[in-house]
């Protein structure tokens, strides 16, 4: 339920961005998209085990609008430059490259994760013997 906001702002505005990217600057609307992810994730960093949904709501609701600016723009940057003969090749390339790079940095963030837990663990456990009162 809580993730389900970051879905709202792509489904309202992925057609209205299709109807201005003729129109706007594609650079400065990925951009914008790109500083809403940064927003949304510093908003995740203040996170803790109480925080409210009305929380959750908005910075999922951020991440949701740097998603509709992000991605739309991203293709037509992509398409824009290709001859309609390797349309299709292309846009296969971008979205194998997107999901492989997706994967990469997933598993290398799941990695990190894991190493520096078990070292804080270990640092912690290192507090504890007989003579710790």
């Amino acid at each position: 339920l809580a993730g389900a906001p970051m879905a709202i702002a792509p489904i309202i505005l992925t057609p209205v961005m299709g109807k201005w990217l003729p129109k706007l600057n594609l650079r400065l609307v990925a951009s914008f998209g790109f500083s809403m992810f940064a927003l949304a994730n510093f908003m995740c960093a203040y996170y803790y085990t109480q925080i409210a949904f009305i929380n959750l709501f908005h910075t999922r609701l951020i991440m949701g609008l740097g998603i509709a600016c992000f991605f739309a723009p991203l293709l037509s940057i992509i398409n824009k430059s290709l001859p309609q003969d390797k349309l299709v090749a292309g846009l296969a390339t971008a979205n194998f490259l997107r999901i492989l790079g997706g994967a990469f940095g997933v598993s290398w963030c799941v990695t990190l994760w894991q190493r520096r837990e078990a070292f804080h663990q270990s640092r912690l456990a290192e507090q504890f013997n007989l003579y710790h009162s």
